[in-house]
């Protein structure tokens, strides 16, 4: 009787064998180096009751080491490569909510439309033709079984997707990963940002603004009394310090008592409180410029002491629910305040007031505007409200720098004057 031809577990050259065990379990080992000292193998194993998954396990540890050593598949779609820059190589330096937001334009406008390109073959042409497609028709979605009509992205949104991918497919172009001769996002034509005025706060209406969070204030107190109802009652705080010092919304939350020198007048911007995922975070600032000092009006020092005071007396009236984390805007229970909630209630005080924006990029707006109207030079600005450089400031304040015009064209009258001849010089006739 002929014997039974052997099944052939072993696999392509390098990638070792799958075995059958008694169990039915199927095995495959691959090498991932030598013991220094006994100069055996190290192995990694996978196993699964399923042939091919151990087979796909195998592959996608090969692929992930050679990656890691700088060796790439000539077929990687820009799916993966896309997905690898930004989990493998941009997670370290990017702040967690960047790193959200990228995460998100690339799984919802990029992946569905150039996902599954090999790296490679994508060209000019393909970049240029998903620049105008999202802008014009957005990226369709699913809902279940339902397949939704996209909307137009913002100029913004789309100069977003255009700068992620042409960081990714710069990097693949490097010698040391040899993946693409070029990158294909070069020269191609994008939507022109509209940047929106933003009217600016008059000293009658920000005086306006600190009443009503005053009364609001008030009223909080007022219901505690009555209703034994904690609601938090540093409004008035809040947005004075929001119009004297420029800060961002997540600088102002992200404030804790250990930032503030109450002695000095002095405010140290350390980190910012943000929302991500609908839950608020402690992260780093925006720039290194954001990390500042400032130094605050002795009034506004007054009352940051008595807020103090008037958040222990909280902290006393909740003590088994307080959960002290050291912030100044906090609410009943010693949490901080959450970033959304907080734009929310200023939206419902703007309408309170009526009046068109009640925002931290209107006060911030509002702060750098006044700064150079009154002559203060760009780069006290620039500092005093931590901006990246002074080219920001140029480029969205340029229309409230001082008017020089006059004083110009006297420089360049001089330059071109010329001397006049004297009464008595006698004409070259005579």
């Amino acid at each position: 009787m002929a014997k039974k031809k052997k099944e052939n577990t072993r696999g392509e050259r390098g990638l070792g064998t799958v075995i059958k065990k008694d169990n039915g379990i199927f095995e495959t080992q691959v090498t991932v180096g030598y013991d220094p000292i006994s100069k055996k193998r190290i192995r990694e194993t996978f196993s699964s009751s399923d042939k091919e998954e151990v087979k796909n396990k195998r592959l996608e540890f090969l692929q992930r080491r050679n990656r890691f050593n700088g060796i790439y598949d000539k077929d990687i779609t820009l799916s993966e490569w896309i997905m690898e820059w930004l989990e493998d190589i941009k997670s370290i330096s990017l702040a967690k909510t960047t790193y959200a937001k990228y995460n998100t334009l690339i799984k919802t406008h990029i992946i569905p439309r150039l996902g599954s390109f090999p790296l490679r073959d994508i060209t000019q042409k393909h970049i240029q033709q998903f620049i105008n497609t999202i802008y014009k028709e957005g990226t369709p979605r699913k809902r279940g079984e339902i397949s939704i009509k996209g909307t137009p992205l913002s100029p913004a949104t789309v100069v977003e997707c255009h700068s992620i991918l042409f960081a990714s497919l710069d990097l693949a172009t490097t010698p040391d990963k040899g993946l693409l001769e070029y990158n294909p996002c070069s020269h191609t034509e994008l939507p022109k940002i509209k940047r929106r005025e933003r009217d600016i706060f008059q000293d009658e209406d920000i005086c306006l603004v600190l009443q009503e969070a005053r009364k609001a204030d008030i009223a909080a107190e007022e219901r505690y009394k009555n209703f034994k109802k904690e609601e938090i009652c540093c409004w008035h705080l809040a947005i004075r310090l929001l119009f004297e010092t420029g800060l961002r919304r997540g600088e102002l939350l992200g404030l804790r008592w250990k930032d503030v020198d109450l002695l000095t007048s002095n405010v140290k911007i350390q980190q910012s409180y943000v929302s991500l995922n609908g839950q608020g975070i402690p992260s780093q600032l925006k720039t290194k410029s954001s990390y500042r000092g400032l130094p605050t009006q002795v009034s506004t020092t007054q009352e940051l002491k008595l807020w103090k005071e008037k958040q222990w007396q909280i902290k006393l009236r909740n003590k088994t629910l307080y959960k002290d984390q050291g912030y100044i805007f906090t609410n009943h229970i010693g949490l901080p305040i959450d970033p959304n909630w907080f734009s929310t209630k200023l939206k419902k005080l703007q309408a309170r007031l009526g009046i068109k924006e009640l925002s931290p990029h209107c006060t911030r707006h509002t702060v750098a505007t006044k700064l150079l109207q009154q002559g203060v030079p760009i780069s006290d600005v620039q500092a005093w409200g931590g901006w990246g450089s002074p080219r920001v400031l140029l480029e969205h304040y340029s229309h409230a720098l001082p008017s020089n015009k006059n004083k110009v064209l006297s420089i360049l009258g001089d330059l071109t004057k010329e001397n006049e001849p004297s009464a008595n010089t006698e004409s070259p006739n005579h």
